[in-house]
C-alpha cells in the first residue's frame, strides 16, 4: 500500500490499507492479514535459542531534539465494529497457547506493570474499576459458580459472586489465625463457625455455640473431660474460681483458688431488698408453699441439713422440723403448732 503523508508528524514505515471485501457465501475464518509459522530444519543437529515469528525490538526511540509523550511498541485501537451488520462478540486481542512443547504458554510479560482500565499501572497487576464498567474488578469461575471475585467495589468475595462485605465466603472457611484490629469492627458469619479442633464451635441450625464439643446442646455447651470446665478470672492465674462438673454423676464443684487468702462464695443483688437466695430442692423447681420471704439472704432447702459432724436437720412434715443425731435419733423437734 502507499502510506499517505498528511503531516510531518503522521508517518508510518509500513501501512497495509484497509478494504472491504465482498462475500459470495459464508466463511469459517477471514484474515485481513495473515503470517504462516516459519519452519526451521537442518540436517545435522542444531539448536535455535530463541525463535520469534514476529519481533518487535522495543517502543520508538526518542533521538536529538525530540520528545515522545508515550511511547508504545505494540498499539491496538479499538472502535466500533458494527458497520451496518452486526457482531456477537469482539476481542482488541486473543491469544492461544501453542502445543507440542514441553511448557506451553499462552503469554508472558517479563518485566514492568500491567495495566487493566489504567494507563499508569502501580503494581505489577493494577486493576482500575473506573474504566471497566460495573462489572468485576476479578474473578475465577463463571458468573453461575464463583469461586473467587473482587467487585468493582472492592468487595470480596469466596463462594459468591454478590459479596455484602470486605471479605464474603460462602462455604466452610479454614483459618489459621483471625485478627480484629480495628476498634469499630465486627464479625458477622452467616453460616457455622467452627475454630481449631472443636475448640469453637457455632452450629447454625440452632445458634448454639460449643466450647470442646462439635454437638453443643444449649445455648453454650463447654466439654472437657479432663478439666474444670469454666473458670472465672480476676487476675490472669493468680485469683480465679473454678466450676467442675463431675463424670458419671454430673456434680458441680466451685473451687477458689488456694492462693488467695479468702475462700468465699457469695451470693448478693446489690441494690436488691428480696433477692439473692440460695435454693437447694430436688426435681425442676422448688416448693414455695409455705415460704413467705420479705428479705433476701436466705438458704431454702427442700429435705434436709447436714452438719458436718453427721448430724442433720430435716424437715419432718409440713409444720415440724427435727434435729437427728448421728445415729438418726430425734433429739431436738420444733412444731409451729400452739
Amino acid at each position: 500500500a502507499n502510506p499517505t503523508l498528511t503531516t510531518a508528524a503522521d508517518f508510518r514505515a509500513l501501512e497495509t490499507a484497509g478494504y472491504t471485501e465482498n462475500l459470495n457465501g459464508n466463511m469459517t475464518n477471514a484474515y485481513g492479514e495473515l503470517f504462516n509459522a516459519q519452519t526451521f530444519a537442518s540436517s545435522t543437529a542444531a539448536t535455535i535459542t530463541n525463535a520469534y515469528q514476529h519481533a518487535i525490538t522495543g517502543a520508538p526511540i526518542a533521538s536529538t531534539n525530540v520528545t515522545i509523550s508515550t511511547s508504545t511498541a505494540l498499539y491496538i485501537a479499538g472502535g466500533a465494529v458494527n458497520g451496518g451488520g452486526s457482531v456477537s462478540k469482539a476481542y482488541g486481542l486473543q491469544v492461544f497457547a501453542p502445543t507440542g512443547a514441553t511448557n506451553n504458554y499462552a503469554a508472558s510479560f517479563m518485566n514492568g506493570n500491567v495495566g487493566i482500565g489504567t494507563s499508569t499501572p502501580w503494581a505489577q497487576l493494577s486493576v482500575n474499576p473506573n474504566g471497566i464498567g460495573t462489572g468485576p474488578e476479578f474473578t475465577i469461575g463463571s458468573s453461575t459458580a464463583t469461586n473467587f471475585v473482587v467487585t468493582n467495589a472492592g468487595l470480596v468475595g469466596i463462594g459468591t459472586s454478590s459479596p455484602y462485605a470486605m471479605l464474603s465466603v460462602a462455604g466452610l472457611g479454614v483459618f489459621n489465625n483471625i485478627f480484629s484490629t480495628s476498634t469499630t469492627a465486627t464479625s458477622t458469619f452467616s453460616g457455622g463457625l467452627n475454630v481449631g479442633t472443636n475448640a469453637l464451635n457455632v452450629v447454625q441450625s440452632n445458634n448454639y455455640v460449643g466450647i470442646g464439643t462439635a454437638n453443643p446442646r444449649r445455648q453454650l455447651d463447654v466439654l472437657d473431660a479432663s478439666n474444670p470446665q469454666l473458670r472465672l478470672s480476676q487476675s490472669d492465674n493468680s485469683i480465679y474460681t473454678e466450676f467442675t462438673v463431675a463424670p458419671s454423676t454430673g456434680d458441680l464443684t466451685i473451687s477458689v483458688n488456694p492462693n488467695t487468702t479468702a475462700k468465699n462464695v457469695f451470693f448478693n443483688q446489690p441494690g436488691g431488698t428480696t433477692g439473692a437466695n440460695l435454693w437447694v430442692c430436688q426435681g425442676t423447681s422448688c416448693p414455695t408453699n409455705y415460704l413467705n420471704l420479705v428479705n433476701g439472704g436466705n438458704v431454702v432447702t427442700q429435705n434436709s441439713y447436714y452438719f458436718g459432724n453427721g448430724m442433720r436437720m430435716t424437715n419432718v412434715d409440713a409444720s415440724t422440723t427435727a434435729v437427728y443425731d448421728t445415729t438418726n435419733t430425734a433429739i431436738m423437734q420444733f412444731d409451729e403448732a400452739p
